[in-house]
């Protein structure tokens, strides 16, 4: 995520429709909490208690799901894509301390600073200073980090790679991914089968320091599919061309086997989904694996053809984008819980409070990015 200065293609020029993905995929992230707020599906520091009806319910579902299957994993790609080249302009010690920082410090300001705030936003009437003592006393506060546990997973990742490639030496000749049917099939299988596995013991909604460790899978696999496409030229093997069909069978496959699953399933016994030995659960992670891999195909190629574009908005856009990651948090519980007693149809208020939440976000991340050592922090 804080992986923009290192967004460069060989020769160290931007390359601009990635900065354009990991931009939309940001705002998806605020659109997905806006939607935990409004929707009880999920975890978040604060969700309205209204009753969802079963329209409401399914389109957040919908959109909560499929934002779910795709965004981080994307990000997570896009990653480890840019890492052997830095790691090798940079040299191992150089690297390791810019990733410490770049991804430790925005880790440790959100867990020490905005977390706390978050709570207090929230919750008002709370003690924040014995709130704050008894988490660092009883080390609560190591899952306190939010949305930044994309962050800490991501430096995490990052050290075992320089830690395998100290041991066994760069992989020099790598094989490339072409998005050949059978290719992408077996990329789905794949994450299919790790998901499925992970999930028997850790069930989607199990964290471990605030990471859903069930939802990593894809994470892994999309890293180390980066890392290795980076010789290889991963993202010069999708074009325009693919990426439509991709992102058309996206939808057009996913769509219905998602409803299928949750048809198939009683609703009285979703959790049958999140893990465990069960077909509900094969069936689920299956057709994540396969809206995950459609997508990232998609969206590639068609960002590549359609937005490879590096225009004034658009380089605001992606330059605030990992400082909306970071603050949103707050940003949007200021808006959601001052709206809180506004009585209105749940779809109609993640409208309504989407908008500032969004453009707040923008507005902050510019705004604390005009200081010169912040800025460095938050890129």
């Amino acid at each position: 995520m804080s992986t923009g200065a290192a967004q460069e293609d060989r020769k160290g020029s931007r390359i601009a429709y990635v900065d354009n993905l990991r931009a939309l995929m940001i705002t998806l992230v605020v659109l997905t909490h806006v939607a935990v707020t409004y929707s009880g599906l999920g975890s978040w520091f604060y969700k309205e208690n209204q009753n969802v009806g079963m329209t409401s319910m399914v389109l957040f579902a919908i959109y909560q799901s499929f934002a779910q299957a795709f965004s981080m994993g994307l990000l997570f790609l896009l990653a480890g894509y840019f890492i052997p080249g830095s790691l090798e302009r940079k040299g191992t010690a150089r690297f390791v301390k810019d990733r410490l920082f770049r991804l430790g410090v925005p880790t440790l300001v959100f867990m020490f600073i905005l977390h706390p705030l978050c709570v207090a936003i929230t919750n008002p009437d709370i003690e924040i200073l014995r709130y704050y003592i008894h988490g660092i006393a009883s080390l609560d506060f190591l899952s306190w980090s939010g949305p930044l546990w994309f962050a800490l997973a991501l430096l995490i990742l990052t050290l075992f790679y320089v830690l395998f490639r100290k041991i066994f030496g760069a992989v020099r000749r790598e094989s490339g991914f072409t998005p050949t049917v059978k290719n992408a099939l077996i990329l789905v299988l794949l994450i299919t089968a790790v998901a499925f596995t992970l999930r028997t013991v850790f069930p989607l909604g199990t964290d471990v320091v605030n990471m859903q460790v069930g939802y990593f899978s894809s994470y892994i696999i999309m890293f180390v599919l980066g890392i290795r496409g980076y010789r290889s030229g991963l993202l010069d093997g999708i074009d325009y061309r693919v990426g439509r069909k991709w992102f058309l069978a996206a939808f057009a496959i996913g769509l219905p086997l998602w409803l299928l699953v949750v048809i198939l399933v009683v609703p009285s016994q979703v959790d049958l989904i999140n893990g465990g030995i069960r077909w509900q659960a094969a069936a689920f992670a299956l057709w994540e694996s396969f809206f995950c891999v459609a997508m990232i195909i998609g969206l590639m190629g068609i960002f590549k053809k359609r937005f490879n574009v590096g225009r004034p908005a658009a380089r605001f856009l992606s330059e605030q984008a990992f400082g909306v990651y970071v603050f949103h948090p707050p940003v949007l519980l200021a808006v959601s819980t001052a709206l809180k007693g506004l009585a209105l149809q749940p779809l109609l208020k993640f409208a309504i409070v989407a908008v500032p939440a969004i453009a707040g976000s923008f507005a902050v991340s510019y705004l604390i990015r005009r200081v010169g050592f912040l800025r460095r922090v938050f890129s």
